[in-house]
């Protein structure tokens, strides 16, 4: 079992203590299918992010230890392994569905602490990334 040392004194309250993972039963997850499939069938971009949320804190929900706290997440492994997960979803959204109907009003929106506002990172190919397309799914300015 691999583990690392959690040492944030700076945290209200602070924390110290080895990483801990409990994963749970697989089968748990297996309930997020077809919540993701219904998802990536939403047209409206609002519609789509509130039930990307859903999916993204049912899963942080379900998987107790380190990841299933919002101050010591980040130091589980599977925690960038969701994330990338989530990036993907979006993606795929946005390649079956385009940017079109994003609220014009958080487009210019800064995104702090990088300075880039909401419209410069909407293209992940732009971003220097790209995921591995799903059987029908073809990238934005892609070709498939």
């Amino acid at each position: 079992m691999r583990r690392s040392r959690i040492d944030l004194q700076n945290a209200n309250p602070p924390v110290n203590h080895n990483t801990t993972r409990s994963p749970g039963d697989p089968q748990d997850l297996a309930q997020v299918a077809p919540a993701v499939e219904g998802l990536l069938d939403q047209t409206d971009w609002s519609d789509f992010t509130d039930g990307l949320e859903d999916v993204h804190d049912f899963v942080h929900g379900r998987v107790s230890g380190d990841m299933g706290n919002i101050g010591t997440a980040a130091y589980d492994p599977i925690f960038w392994s969701h994330h990338a997960m989530i990036d993907r979803l979006w993606w795929i959204w946005q390649a079956r569905h385009g940017n079109t109907n994003i609220s014009t009003e958080l487009l210019d929106v800064v995104l702090q602490p990088f300075n880039l506002r909401v419209r410069d990172v909407l293209n992940a190919n732009d971003l220097g990334y790209d995921y591995a397309a799903a059987q029908g799914v073809v990238p934005i300015g892609g070709t498939g």
